[in-house]
């Protein structure tokens, strides 16, 4: 159970930045190519995010079994293993840094042209500062950062640069998906609006059924406590007592 736990693990983390990439891929694909048809949508993307891990974390569990099969498969021993792991995921942050170079390109060439009649500087880097950040967590450029300071560590093999390293890489690793909440989700006023829109008719449909249940209080209170002439009635036709009738009409007259 702990090895398929480790196993799991390592899977999602795969996935993580399997999912990273064809999210920039398929960004990447609506300004630059047509490379999937519109009929497929983002199916083939996410069969793909979830179906290339699976060609790395196999391999890396039979050579576990062969070679490695100590403890939770957490240890390290042969570094030549865990390049099963680690180089799909460098080459993920690699291709996944072009793409946004790329990208960035074809904004800061966009901005630049419909500025050139307002010559407003600030408006244009106002423009490409909120363009970055937006694309900074989409495409995992923190973990580019984060894969030049391990290389640098492996050559210098610094502490203090490792402490660095750690907390960045850490940091990063545990809020993204804070970040890509704020930054695509809580923070886009479509989102919002839809937010608000529900709200509105959540709102509107309790207060409906309040109302609906206010009228069928009242119309119940009406059934059960009839006016005099009713109770007569009903006394004539043997329904009620006529013990259960002088009640009634003691307390209508109280």
């Amino acid at each position: 159970m702990c090895k398929l736990f480790t196993s799991i693990q390592f899977y999602v983390t795969t996935c993580n930045f399997t999912f990273m990439l064809m999210e920039g891929l398929y960004l990447h694909n609506l300004i630059f190519l047509n490379l999937f048809s519109k009929s497929h949508g983002t199916t083939i993307y996410c069969v793909l995010g979830w179906a290339i891990p699976v060609l790395f974390i196999v391999p890396w569990i039979v050579l576990k079994i062969l070679f490695e099969n100590v403890y939770c498969w957490t240890q390290i021993e042969n570094e030549y293993i865990v390049l099963f792991l680690e180089v799909p995921t460098g080459v993920t942050v690699i291709v996944n840094f072009v793409l946004f170079s790329l990208i960035m390109r074809v904004l800061i060439l966009k901005i630049n042209f419909t500025s050139t009649f307002t010559n407003y500087k600030h408006t244009k880097c106002r423009k490409l500062l909120k363009s970055t950040l937006i694309l900074i967590p989409l495409y995992g450029i923190p973990y580019t950062i984060s894969l030049a300071l391990r290389f640098v560590i492996h050559l210098q093999r610094s502490t203090s640069l490792e402490m660095t390293w750690m907390f960045f890489d850490q940091t990063f690793t545990s809020f993204q998906g804070l970040f890509a909440a704020l930054v695509y989700c809580l923070l886009n006023g479509e989102v919002q609006k839809e937010v608000f829109r529900k709200y509105n008719s959540l709102v509107d449909q309790t207060d409906k059924e309040f109302r609906r249940s206010r009228t069928l209080s009242t119309n119940s209170q009406n059934v059960c406590f009839p006016n005099d002439d009713a109770v007569e009635n009903l006394k004539l036709v043997g329904i009620i007592d006529e013990e259960t009738a002088n009640l009634h009409l003691a307390n209508s007259g109280t």
